[in-house]
């Protein structure tokens, strides 16, 4: 028997879980009960349970306190954590130290006999020595729903029509039991903030594939489920006639999953739901219809259910506005304005949500097209700064999990004036580099009669551009920047050698021992043997 204890500091909750729960027919015993954190983990200690129920919060120790000094007496113990609460940063925490469920208070009857069904199911996989006709047959188990899923990806995703295919050629080649009736797809988007981890966005997306098999299963003749970029498919087959209770009890799945709000902070759900088509070579159709109609939560918002969205498209880059858009990131471009290229989209941000007709898909293009705008201003100045691109390839991927227009746009003008920010620090280090080899060079050559043309020569200028240039980098000219270098060095000689001034004076680059002294005097304020007296 699966040992089971129980622990809350209500004691009319603890009696409640065990009356709910047949635990013989779970092949499970309740081996002890404890009403507060320090007695629970005393009991942990002498029964040793397999499975503990424990609210997140009692007095002594709480749940997650409670969770990981269970672990240190024995890792393979099994946690299910309740809660009357909204305890967000204890259901991440929670989840990341391997908790099997988070039940909400009121405890369901069926959801905990879920969860212990589940519980049982992986405690019997673990225990039992598994003979080779049960490996092969979950080998097989696992062969067929990856068979199943690829269904997504041929029909769906690539958005193409087998119609050389049948019906029957369809089911023997992914595994289902399709009939001829109506073929849909809803989508349930799982919007957050982006501080929630991939365990909680894997967690919630267990959550919404099993709510919507248990509502919607029973009415279908094949219903498949996948998860992919924060969003869970759904394909449904069914007959006609139970349409309209299909589509109520979307509402109540949506009603349903939208309580693990009430957990997660700032996580919202919404449904898109695609049209029904009579022939399943055409569900990329309704895949569409679902997707856009989750595009349009953008201009919609989110925590509904979405349908029926236009798919007539618009050329949206032909607008006037993106021609003015066009020109002043151009301009952005040629000042390395980072702030002006932010205020422009910000502008056409304003513009775009000033069309009546507007809707998420126009959004979206709209951004695209804003990305593909600055690449071209790349292009078209020459610029190759990976960096950059990373900035416009991290927004494309933030993108898919923006849930509204503004929130949308306003990653889209962060990454615009970051990566026109980094081509400026880009550019300002290029601009930087031929000073840099000037220097080298006058330090390797101002002993001899250097000239301002073969510094510019070497550092791949002309002789007036590199006279500009030179001044705005060091805030010096080229000839006080090589006296300086030449003093530098000759105050090196003077301490370090007995060297007459005429030869220290050849031997910095000056062939007129007056005018060496002359200039050594208004650096140092200190003639040259002057100065061999005072510092050598």
């Amino acid at each position: 028997m699966i040992k089971v204890m129980i622990a809350d500091d209500e004691e009319k909750v603890c009696r409640l879980i065990y009356k709910l729960i047949d635990w013989t027919s779970l092949e499970m015993e309740v081996t002890s009960i404890a009403y507060n954190g320090m007695e629970a983990l005393e009991q942990i200690k002498v029964f040793n349970p397999d499975i503990v129920i424990t609210d997140i919060r009692m007095p002594g120790c709480d749940g997650l306190e409670l969770i990981q000094k269970s672990k240190e007496l024995n890792e393979f113990v099994e946690f299910i954590i309740i809660s009357g609460y909204r305890h967000f940063d204890y259901a991440q925490s929670a989840i990341k130290y391997g908790v099997n469920d988070y039940l909400l208070k009121p405890i369901k009857k069926e959801e905990l006999m879920q969860t212990l069904n589940k519980m049982r199911e992986k405690y019997r996989k673990k225990n039992e020595n598994s003979s080779r006709e049960e490996k092969i047959k979950r080998l097989l188990e696992q062969s067929i729903q990856k068979i199943r899923s690829s269904i997504f990806i041929d029909l769906l995703m690539q958005q193409t029509e087998e119609e050389k295919f049948y019906l029957e050629d369809i089911n023997n080649r992914y595994q289902f039991q399709f009939q001829e009736g109506c073929f849909q797809v809803i989508i349930i988007k799982i919007d957050h903030s982006g501080d929630l981890s991939k365990a909680s966005i894997e967690y919630l997306g267990d959550k919404v594939a099993n709510a919507a098999l248990n509502r919607i299963k029973e009415l279908c003749w094949e219903i498949e489920c996948y998860f992919i970029a924060g969003a869970e498919y759904c394909l449904l087959n069914y007959k006609e006639e139970n349409k309209k209770i299909i589509r109520k009890q979307i509402k109540a799945l949506l009603d349903e999953i939208t309580l693990q709000e009430a957990l997660f902070e700032q996580v919202k759900f919404t449904i898109g739901i695609g049209t029904a088509v009579e022939k399943i070579q055409k569900l990329h159709q309704s895949s569409r219809a679902a997707e856009l109609a989750l595009e349009q939560r953008l201009i919609a918002g989110t925590g509904k259910i979405i349908e029926e969205v236009s798919s007539e498209t618009k050329n949206i880059s032909a607008n006037p506005m993106f021609f003015a858009f066009n020109k002043s990131l151009t301009d952005a471009f040629e000042r390395m304005d980072a702030e002006l290229a932010k205020s422009s989209v910000e502008i056409l941000k304003e513009n775009i949500f000033s069309q009546s007709d507007i809707t998420g898909h126009d959004v979206i293009q709209a951004a695209e097209e804003v990305c593909n705008i600055f690449i071209s201003c790349m292009r078209n100045n020459q610029i190759v700064v990976k960096e950059a691109y990373s900035s416009i390839n991290r927004f494309r991927q933030q993108a898919a999990d923006c849930s509204s227009g503004e929130q949308l746009f306003s990653f889209l003008g962060e990454a615009i004036a970051d990566g026109l920010q980094l081509i400026a620090e880009d550019k300002k280090q290029e601009d930087s580099r031929p000073i840099r080899t000037a220097k080298l060079y006058i330090q390797d050559h101002y002993m001899n009669a250097v000239t301002i043309e073969e510094v510019s020569y070497a550092a791949g200028f002309s002789a007036t551009y590199f006279s500009s240039l030179f001044k705005k980098e060091t805030g010096s000219t080229f000839l006080e920047y090589l006296s300086k270098i030449r003093m530098t060095a000759a105050k090196d000689i003077l301490k370090k050698t007995n060297l007459n001034v005429a030869v220290i004076c050849e031997q910095v680059g000056y062939s007129d021992v007056k005018y060496f002294t002359k200039n050594f005097k208004k650096h140092t304020g200190l003639k040259p043997n002057e100065y061999r007296k005072l510092y050598s």
